[in-house]
């Protein structure tokens, strides 16, 4: 038998695993922020590219680019590699809220909606709840938005956190039916405070970052070697 052992500056115990930039989307099984600073610290050289086969939301690029290491990042899943790109990017502040404000007055004043042909929707959604959703998802898809990735990642985070999808599992599991009548539709309010949070954080964390690659990979597509 092995003798568990616990390396005391490793273990990162009380430390927030969600922070900065890394609140924009929560995500399965991310690599602790502090993990991959000390990696980078202890193994990489000067001028190293950092690279991630399995980057997932890109814990590894983002924190590869606050310590001006370029960085390449392979996944399979596509949502990934947007949430990776958006962590990424330093945007024009005052642009972005610019386009935050027509974005919410487009939602709030609009009645049209684009509502998804997904099997099982009213499984995982509660009627009035997919009708929101579907009020955001039109306006994203029918106005412009120089910044439309960020927003598309912050309406992914509020179609997850309005779902009747358990909080904390890995995988998919429903919430107990009795407590489904309890849960309130909150659609834009979340939706909302959540870009002005996130707003908030890139304002603050706005630096120089170093190059970071993001490439869809898998099966049916080929490594792009350029």
């Amino acid at each position: 038998m092995y003798t568990r052992t616990v390396k005391e500056d490793l273990s990162f115990r009380g430390i927030q695993l969600t922070s900065g930039r890394h609140k924009i989307h929560k995500y399965p099984a991310m690599l602790h922020p502090n993990l991959v600073d000390f990696l980078i610290d202890n193994y990489a050289n000067k001028n190293d590219i950092v690279f991630d086969p399995f980057c997932g939301s890109g814990v590894t690029l983002l924190q590869s680019s606050i310590k001006q290491h370029k960085s390449i990042g392979f996944d399979i899943n596509p949502l990934s590699l947007l949430i990776s790109k958006v962590k990424n990017t330093n945007f024009d502040i005052q642009k972005l809220k610019n386009e935050f404000n027509d974005l919410k007055n487009n939602i709030v004043s609009g009645n049209n909606t684009d509502i998804p042909d997904i099997n099982n929707i009213d499984y995982w959604y509660k009627e009035s709840v997919i009708d929101d959703l579907g009020k955001i998802r039109f306006v994203l898809k029918n106005n412009h938005y120089i910044y439309s990735d960020f927003f598309i990642v912050c309406f992914a985070y509020t179609c997850r956190d309005q779902s009747l999808t358990r909080n904390g599992e890995f995988k998919r599991y429903r919430i107990q039916k009795e407590k489904i009548n309890h849960i309130a539709n909150n659609v834009f309010g979340r939706f909302f405070q959540h870009i002005e949070d996130i707003i908030d954080i890139f304002d603050l964390t706005n630096c120089h970052l170093a190059k970071s690659t993001h490439q869809l990979c898998n099966s049916e597509k080929p490594i792009d070697k350029k």
